[in-house]
């Protein structure tokens, strides 16, 4: 099952999409948590730290 890991890293926000529950794989810049939680979805993967 792929994971989404949401981080905010100075005033950036960023959603990673992984295969497991380590926050490393794809990283796509997002704008807020609704927003990573949405891509989440479309990508299949469950919300695992918001």
């Amino acid at each position: 099952m792929s994971h989404a890991h949401f981080y905010t890293i100075g005033k950036a926000k960023h959603l990673i999409l992984s295969e497991g529950p380590q926050p490393t794989g794809k990283t796509i810049k997002v704008a807020s948590k609704s927003e990573a939680r949405k891509l989440a979805r479309e990508h299949g993967a469950k919300p695992y730290n918001f």
